[in-house]
């Protein structure tokens, strides 16, 4: 799995306390915005005044703040059963995937789960399965059957590559279904992971956000 960030929105702390600030401000959120790109990274007891207000409204459960901040990650290496989960995610969430019906598959190039692959007779078993999997998808497309048919042969464990965009708050939902839920499944809570430190490195103040979070029991179940 290869997970990195190519692309995101300005400034997300000047606009994410500009948001914040605009809903209880009698001045306008240009009037907020202008204030503190000019006065906030000079000053570090404003700094520290405009996170302590984002993570406080956060805490609150006021996330709507956190949408105007973007991200998009490019990710290869994936299993289309992790596409599967990440799609259901539509709320904030943009995909746009490798598509099987026009790229030839290379049926062996598959996720191997690592409780398989730590089970000798269960990886025998698969390594068997994937070589006729191989040699059937070959095959169909060798007969002239379209790659958009032969692809229903197929397994979940096929890798895929895709980009994806975000906002902070989709991310910190993610964070809690995929990552802090109990059984939620390695592969997705490993790619969110990599969303989160990413996004942590970059935007250190966000610690104060998802740090919480992983300590927090959260009770209902993954999708």
């Amino acid at each position: 799995m290869e997970v990195e960030l190519i692309s995101r929105s300005g400034e997300w702390l000047d606009v994410l306390w500009t948001a914040a600030r605009t809903c209880k401000s009698e001045d306008s959120p240009q009037k907020l915005y202008g204030r503190s790109i000019e006065e906030t990274w000079n000053d570090d007891d404003r700094l520290k005044k405009h996170i302590a207000l984002i993570v406080s409204l956060v805490k609150a459960g006021h996330l709507s703040i956190l949408e105007h901040a973007t991200m998009t990650f490019a990710v290869s290496g994936v299993s289309r059963s992790l596409l599967a989960q990440y799609s259901r995610h539509r709320v904030g969430v943009s995909l746009s995937v490798q598509s099987q019906r026009y790229v030839k598959m290379n049926a062996r190039d598959m996720v191997l789960p690592p409780s398989i692959e730590s089970n000798d007779s269960a990886h025998c078993a698969w390594k068997l399965a994937i070589g006729e999997i191989e040699k059937a998808y070959n095959a169909l497309v060798a007969l002239g059957v379209k790659k958009e048919d032969a692809r229903f042969i197929l397994p979940n464990a096929m890798k895929t590559n895709f980009v994806t965009t975000l906002n902070l708050r989709s991310l910190h939902d993610l964070f809690v279904k995929r990552v802090c839920v109990r059984g939620a499944q390695w592969e997705i809570k490993e790619m969110v992971n990599r969303f989160v430190e990413i996004v942590e490195q970059v935007e250190p103040w966000t610690e104060a956000i998802f740090e919480p979070l992983r300590t927090a029991k959260v009770e209902f179940s993954p999708f």
